[in-house]
């Protein structure tokens, strides 16, 4: 009965012998495939880049910090929102992450 058992667990690891030929094959399967995989993934990107804007790299488009100094009506859009009452915050009284870093050795 243990015999058999050893048996049947030793064929579950039993597949196709991999020959010069067959490995070759499948190597030419599998690269074609990786070849056609990185086409599509590039043809994607360079989809998504021409979504955005023609012509314009990645470095020349100003960052969100950037858009959002330039636009004066983002700095007052959630006045609306504050309260009679309520504190605001000076963060210049607050130490900066490298402040508390330095001070943490």
């Amino acid at each position: 009965r243990i015999q058999k058992e050893i048996e049947a667990d030793a064929a579950k690891f039993v597949g196709t012998p991999v020959t010069r030929a067959s490995f070759l094959e499948w190597k030419a399967r599998f690269e074609n495939e990786m070849t056609d995989a990185a086409r599509l993934a590039a043809e994607a990107e360079e989809k998504a880049a021409g979504a955005r804007k023609p012509g314009v790299k990645k470095e020349d488009r100003p960052t969100g910090r950037q858009l959002f100094e330039q636009d004066k009506s983002l700095a007052m859009s959630d006045s609306r929102f504050i309260a009679d009452g309520d504190v605001s915050v000076d963060s210049s009284q607050f130490a900066k992450d490298e402040e508390l870093s330095d001070t943490s050795d």
